[in-house]
């Protein structure tokens, strides 16, 4: 790769990162209201700190159509097939059938959809815990009063 070929890489991919910065100095609504909402569930952190990491990773490589040249498709292909056989940890002809772009793209786009998946039921358990917790308290409260008035009742007779 040229001088110029891998500063056009290199420029990309520091585009790509500016557009995740961006996320966090603007205070993204999506992230941060997560980040709050799963400050005391450990499980509900892990998982949207995963997300992140995912789409940090899936953001360097979905270059914009007008960005991408036979160049960029190369070191992008290169990437792919690295990162597949980092995946698999091994190298078979497999690989060589499947076409890199759109398996990562299919793999990114999955994981994400998973992990939204995952906190959203997260965040479905920390409701139904709560609720679980209201109706525990209510049930404990009606219980007491009518052991109050059963007692009370017994002593007037």
């Amino acid at each position: 790769m040229a001088d110029c070929e891998l500063i056009s890489v290199l420029d990309l991919l520091r585009q790509s990162r500016q557009k995740l910065i961006l996320r966090t100095t603007t205070h993204s609504v999506d992230f941060f209201s997560n980040l709050f909402l799963f400050e005391k569930n450990e499980m509900g952190l892990k998982l949207l700190f995963e997300k992140e990491k995912t789409q940090f990773i899936n953001t360097h490589f979905l270059f914009p159509e007008e960005d991408t040249s036979s160049i960029h498709s190369d070191f992008y292909n290169s990437a792919i097939k690295r990162l597949i056989c980092l995946l698999s940890e091994e190298e078979s002809s497999v690989h060589e059938s499947i076409s890199s772009s759109i398996f990562y793209k299919n793999l990114a786009s999955t994981k994400i959809e998973f992990l939204d998946l995952l906190i959203n039921m997260e965040e479905k358990s920390s409701l139904n815990l709560s609720q679980l917790k209201y109706l525990i308290i209510k049930d404990n409260r009606l219980f007491e009063r009518e052991m109050e008035r059963l007692t009370t009742g017994t002593k007037g007779s």
